[in-house]
């Protein structure tokens, strides 16, 4: 059950992410790993969240989860992968990258949820459908 709680609490980070980028599409994205008692996403925001943006946030992802969208994840050579996220203006991915370019990776994975993409190694639920039960 553990394994499973955290491929769900990991797949919402992603939809959390989303939702983000839906209402700030300029947000750089950091990490959104589980944690023990669910998971988090860091954002480099345009401006400070104020408490009506967590309800529109909320909203947001509901409605993500509704539309019952597919975590589809594919492997990528790591240079496509740089190109991408630097043509996304996402510096902390291309960060990320370097890394593990260093570390020897030839290829990494990146999973696209709706019109978000992120670089990951997953696990994800299928699709948000299978979040509706747990959220």
């Amino acid at each position: 059950m553990a394994k499973n709680l955290d491929t769900i609490r990991h797949s919402l980070a992603h939809v959390l992410a989303a939702a983000v980028y839906q209402m700030f599409p300029e947000a750089k994205f950091g990490i959104g790993p589980t944690i023990e008692n669910g998971f988090y996403y860091d954002f480099d925001l345009p401006r400070t969240l104020i408490p009506e943006d967590l309800e529109i946030i909320e909203t947001k992802m509901r409605e993500i989860i509704e539309k019952d969208i597919k975590f589809e994840g594919k492997e990528v050579k790591i240079i496509e992968a740089k190109k991408f996220f630097e043509e996304a203006k996402q510096p902390y991915k291309v960060e990320l990258i370097e890394e593990l370019e260093k570390e020897g990776k030839r290829e990494i994975s990146i999973y696209k949820t709706g019109d978000f993409v992120d670089l990951c190694s997953g696990p994800h639920v299928e699709s948000t459908n299978q979040l509706k039960a747990n959220g």
